[in-house]
C-alpha cells in the first residue's frame, strides 16, 4: 500500500467520522434548549514533495440553532466522506499490487 494513500485513506475516515459524529450529537440535543451546535470544519491538506494528502477536519462549538435537515445532510456527506476513503484505500491498495507484480 502505497504511503501516501494510506494516508488520504486514514484522513477521509476521521473527517467522516468527526462529521459523523457532530450530526449525530446535534440531532441527539434538537430539543434542548440549551443544546450547543457543533459544527464540522474541513480543510484539504497536501504533505511533502508528493502532493499526498487528504482532509482535515475538527469540531466547532457554535450558537447556530439545530436544524434535523442540516444535520441529515451532514450526515450523508459523512457517509459519502467514508466511502470515498475506502475507494482510495483499496485504489491504493491494487497500485502497489500492480507495482509488485511488475516487479516480480
Amino acid at each position: 500500500m502505497t504511503i501516501g494513500g494510506i494516508g488520504a485513506a486514514a484522513s477521509g475516515f476521521r473527517a467522516g467520522s468527526i462529521r459523523q459524529r457532530n450530526a449525530a450529537h446535534n440531532i441527539a440535543n434538537l430539543n434542548t434548549e440549551s443544546a450547543t451546535r457543533l459544527r464540522t470544519e474541513q480543510v484539504a491538506t497536501r504533505v511533502g514533495r508528493s502532493g499526498a494528502g487528504g482532509p482535515r477536519a475538527h469540531t466547532v462549538p457554535t450558537k447556530e440553532e439545530i436544524d434535523l435537515a442540516t444535520e441529515l445532510m451532514e450526515q450523508r456527506i459523512a457517509k459519502g466522506q467514508v466511502g470515498i476513503a475506502a475507494h482510495v484505500f483499496k485504489i491504493s491498495n491494487n497500485i502497489e499490487d500492480s507495482i509488485l507484480d511488475i516487479l516480480a
